[in-house]
């Protein structure tokens, strides 16, 4: 797919026929919020907790909300739906806050992660028995990925597949007319529970590549928190990726993009809502496009903001660099995984050793910190290529992550563990493995390189003792962050310790307790 001089989608039609309305809704509403009306269903969404934990600096990104519930709670919010997040992250008992949080929806939403299958099972059950006509919707990546296991082993009713927010629409607009049961099988992208007990998949929705149409998410919807200030806030240009990389899951696989005008009105609406210092950039690729990171940065640069994103080591060159690192870059992730080749072959990356150092040597040159991301385990792996990883995240590819290879179901390491016998058990690999997976040098995790584990994690801590500090590692880099975005609003010694105390608290994540 060529790629280098495309910039947005600006003016494509996502939907034709009956369905252009939901898109032309979404608009609508987006300018012209219509205000909660007491006579529609009142929906909860629930957000399940996760094991994992983050080095330091990061802890901010385990925490804050974050686009994909924010956009299907402001669609709903904007035309006119009661909508309340349950956030059971950072919660003592998880399931039992969710649970006393759903009391009393009409209908119930649960947003599904590959770490978090158990407090999924349990919440839908939960749901279940307060209230046994309420729907049990699922949406997110998991159910995305294997539809048939997560209903056949929950008590969900519908599953949303794909991208959420014209689909939560019709299925909510039917619901209110209490037609769903008639008309649930014609509302393409579901998985639904037949009065049988069977399931049915409708015909697949189609995924919006111009996201122009989508509204600035409502972070204030989340509530529990100072709505005012958000210090960090997650947010993305774009969807999808144009590669395909063995152990990544894509829930929306191809490309969808927001303009560059449309960002910066976006990110504009959310610097002054929430006073905002820090934007992390969730797209997979940033720089897939010259063209585009090139109208981007401009956008940036106008916003005074620092920022992070994640890109391929062969999207970058030297002038890109330069005019990043003058809109306000402040880290770029890369995913270098391995120096091995073959292992990179293997995984679909496309690039090689040399281009990696390339990239590394290049961002440094302009002034941006590298933040390496290594996997351990890939097929393909030899002893020389751990031993250069590891001398690599000491010099040139200082690294923001390690974590051992994950078997992420919709993944081509996952088909093929299944498919060899290494998972025997697909319902036990999500209970067990997926939902234990911390991101910490103990992880239970399936080696796949062939490779002694001993070597594999002692790897792990040496690649890990050369972590570079996340974007509010230390004090420097909180103070860089406000007197960059707002010079004339100092920040205090006193709030700088409390963002690091802050952080060190979330780095130790939102892990899930036992409860029954």
């Amino acid at each position: 797919m060529a790629t280098n001089d495309l910039v947005d989608f600006r003016g494509k039609v996502n939907c034709g026929g009956g369905y252009r309305r939901w898109e032309e809704l979404i608009s609508a509403t987006a300018a012209a919020p219509l205000k909660p009306d007491a006579a529609r269903p009142l929906i909860a969404l629930v957000v399940p907790p996760s094991p994992f934990t983050s080095p330091r600096g990061w802890g901010y990104y385990l925490e804050r909300p974050f686009e994909g519930v924010s956009y299907i709670a402001t669609v709903l919010s904007n035309s006119g739906y009661r909508v309340k997040i349950v956030d059971a992250r950072f919660k003592p008992a998880p399931l039992a806050y969710a649970a006393a949080g759903i009391r009393g929806a009409d209908a119930v939403g649960v947003a599904t992660f590959e770490d978090g299958f158990p407090f999924i099972e349990g919440i839908c059950s939960l749901a279940k028995e307060e209230a046994p006509l309420r729907p049990v919707i699922l949406g997110g990546s998991l159910v995305t990925s294997v539809p048939e296991l997560v209903m056949r082993n929950t008590r969900a009713d519908i599953a949303v597949i794909g991208e959420g927010e014209i689909t939560i629409l019709e299925l909510m607009a039917a619901f209110s007319r209490g037609t769903l049961d008639g008309e649930a099988q014609t509302i393409p992208g579901l998985a639904l529970r037949l009065p049988d007990g069977g399931l049915r998949l409708t015909t697949p929705r189609k995924q919006l590549s111009n996201l122009d149409v989508l509204p600035v998410p409502d972070f204030r919807l989340w509530g529990g928190r100072d709505e005012n200030f958000l210090r960090q806030a997650l947010v993305s240009s774009g969807r999808g990726c144009h590669m395909n990389c063995s152990f990544c899951y894509r829930t929306t696989p191809r490309l969808g993009l927001k303009s560059p005008e449309k960002l910066g009105r976006e990110l504009a609406v959310l610097k002054a809502r929430h006073k905002a210092e820090f934007f992390q950039f969730t797209d997979l690729t940033f720089t897939f496009s010259k063209k585009r990171t090139l109208a981007l940065c401009e956008v940036l640069k106008a916003l005074r903001v620092k920022w992070w994103c994640m890109t391929r080591v062969q999207n970058v060159d030297a002038e890109v660099l330069r005019a990043m690192a003058e809109a306000g870059c402040d880290q770029i992730l890369y995913g270098v995984e391995t120096l091995s080749q073959a292992a990179l072959d293997g995984a679909g990356k496309g690039f090689s050793g040399y281009e990696t150092a390339r990239a590394m040597r290049l961002t440094r040159d302009a002034g941006i910190t590298v933040g390496a991301a290594y996997v351990i385990g890939l097929p393909g792996e030899t002893r020389e290529a751990l031993a250069a990883a590891a001398a690599f995240s000491s010099t040139l590819g200082t690294p923001c992550r390690v974590k051992y290879l994950s078997a992420i179901p919709g993944t081509g390491v996952y088909s093929g563990a299944v498919a060899s016998g290494i998972i025997k058990d697909e319902l036990a690999h999500l209970r067990g493995i997926l939902a234990r997976e911390r991101g910490a040098e103990d992880d239970d995790f399936l080696n796949l390189s062939g490779l002694p584990e001993d070597l594999c994690r002692e790897t792990y801590r040496k690649i890990e003792a050369n972590y570079v500090p996340g974007p509010y590692g230390t004090a420097a880099l909180v103070r860089d962050k406000r007197l960059y975005a707002y010079p004339d609003r100092p920040i205090s010694d006193t709030e700088v310790n409390l963002v690091l105390e802050e952080d060190a608290r979330l780095c130790r994540g939102s892990l899930i307790t036992n409860e029954k």
